[in-house]
């Protein structure tokens, strides 16, 4: 059987290409998390409450890697503008590139939202402790990203006790809303970013 190639390299609007890439490659990292984010409503949108339990698992996966890359989106795309800037870095540099804990990257994430001073829309989202809560609360359940990729942990534990359980249309709604927050916070630093870096 002759091999047909499954990525096939496209040009000039054919087909789909990866988001947004520049020649700073961590620019379009929010445009990775709005993917993830977006997957994981489409899936919640088409869930009927009767589906098999192990069709929660890519949708927590999901919400759970957005999440993350819109922390790391917030702190590389802001460190690399204080860089530009000549300013002092979020204190991020080894720890954005190797953790996944969401706990472990808030706090780097929190002070370029701070010297940007970037404003977290209440009416839309509800509070930033809100925001931060939803996040801090995944990280609870899943703090290295593995919870929900695999039934165990890299010493062979379970993952989960044999009966947790949850409400996904419950966890669902307050999450994705906050998660439009973070992406938001994410896309007022790229306008900061294309201020400074291409003005």
């Amino acid at each position: 059987m002759e091999r047909k190639e499954l990525f096939v390299l496209c040009r000039g609007g054919e087909g789909n290409v990866f988001p947004f890439l520049t020649d700073v490659a961590v620019e379009a990292t929010h445009y990775f998390a709005r993917g993830f984010h977006d997957a994981a409503d489409m899936l919640i949108q088409n869930a009927s409450g009767g589906d098999p339990d192990y069709a929660v698992l890519p949708v927590l996966f999901l919400y759970r890697h957005a999440a993350e890359l819109y922390l790391k989106s917030i702190i590389w795309n802001g460190d690399d503008l204080l860089h530009f800037l000549k300013k002092p870095l979020s204190g991020a540099e080894k720890v954005a590139n190797s953790s996944h804990s969401l706990r472990t990257l808030l706090p780097y994430a929190q002070e370029v939202i701070s010297v940007f001073d970037l404003k977290w829309n209440e009416a839309e989202f509800g509070t930033y402790k809100d925001g931060v809560q939803v996040i801090e609360q995944i990280d609870e359940v899943d703090p290295n990203s593995f919870a929900f990729r695999y039934p165990i942990d890299r010493a062979g534990s379970p993952n989960k006790p044999q009966q947790w359980g949850f409400d996904l249309l419950s966890y669902a709604a307050p999450t994705t809303k906050v998660l439009n927050g973070w992406w938001e916070l994410a896309l007022d630093l790229e306008g900061h970013r294309e201020y400074h870096l291409m003005g």
